[in-house]
């Protein structure tokens, strides 16, 4: 995608988020109820894959870079180094990309009635999420690029920062997804993203609620793939196959936004305006990756 392209991308989603944002700052209610279908496949499935494309995306990268870091390394300790570091976060984001994967307001929703456990999630995690690591391990061949490691090192930093940002502001500002207030607990009715929850621990103790559902606003799947916007394009680092193919990566990224920020409204996890805040935050992420990331690798003039 050329500079300009992308500025116009940029401006279009922002655009459409801020005027979604405003529509649904109004319209929340009635928008949810015209859209929400009880555990539609369809956007099950694209609820699955913003979830699988985050943090199978980190994995990968986390394996091109790894091995990166062993061809660039000028030591066998700093080789074995990198790889200990690399692993071990490997391993951790697949547990929490389980954890995400099996929480109720994703594939939890097919198993209202069971609670996934820490063991099952690192076991889910080792299966589904960490062999993506050795994957991008293989797979990046032997290169050792000291401006894609700068790169790589940039995005998984803004990922994580992006991850855990996300976790702790929702934790904050309660609100009940849309799933909750049908099921007519006193207290749990719809309110706007304005008027975040109060003693939003009350409710979780007197329901027995799981840990995310009241986690509405803002939502991380419509801030993630907005975020594919450069995380797509960060393939290209470490498969050689995909250089000088970044423009049909971020179109690709582009087209996949809609249908997963607005799967999570079909299936009743969030409200519009949710969606449409998250992807204003996600463009947020992606300027500055694209701020910093022009500042450790000055674009080559084409």
């Amino acid at each position: 995608m050329s500079a300009a392209a992308k500025r116009t991308a940029y401006v279009v989603t922002a655009v459409l988020a801020g005027v979604l944002f405003a529509g649904g700052s109004v319209y929340d209610l009635p928008a949810a109820q015209a859209v929400y279908r009880l555990n539609d496949p369809a956007a099950l499935a694209f609820s699955v894959a913003g979830v699988y494309l985050f943090f199978g995306s980190f994995e990968f990268l986390t394996g091109g870079l790894c091995r990166q870091l062993m061809h660039l390394a000028q030591s066998r300790t700093k080789r074995i180094l990198s790889v200990v570091i690399c692993c071990y976060l490997g391993l951790s984001t697949a547990v929490l990309g389980a954890a995400a994967l099996t929480s109720d307001s994703v594939i939890g929703l097919l198993f209202p009635e069971v609670a996934f456990t820490f063991p099952q999630c690192i076991l889910i995690g080792l299966i589904g999420f960490y062999p993506l690591l050795f994957l991008g391990m293989l797979l990046n061949g032997r290169r050792g690029d000291p401006a894609a490691v700068r790169k790589l090192i940039l995005l998984l930093g803004l990922m994580t920062l992006t991850f855990f940002a996300h976790l702790l502001l929702t934790g904050l500002w309660s609100r009940p997804r849309f799933r909750i207030t049908l099921l007519g607990y006193d207290g749990l009715g719809f309110l706007p993203w304005y008027q975040p929850l109060q003693n939003a621990a009350f409710y979780m103790d007197t329901y027995s609620l799981k840990s995310d559902a009241l986690r509405s606003f803002f939502s991380g799947h419509a801030l993630d793939a907005v975020l594919n916007l450069v995380i797509l394009p960060a393939f290209s680092l470490v498969l050689p196959k995909l250089q000088g193919k970044e423009r049909l990566l971020q179109w690709t990224a582009l087209l996949l936004i809609l249908p997963i920020a607005f799967s999570r409204m079909v299936l009743g996890a969030h409200y519009l305006s949710d969606v449409s805040a998250g992807s204003l935050c996600g463009l947020g992420y992606v300027l500055l990756y694209d701020l910093l990331s022009s500042r450790i690798v000055p674009p080559q003039n084409t």
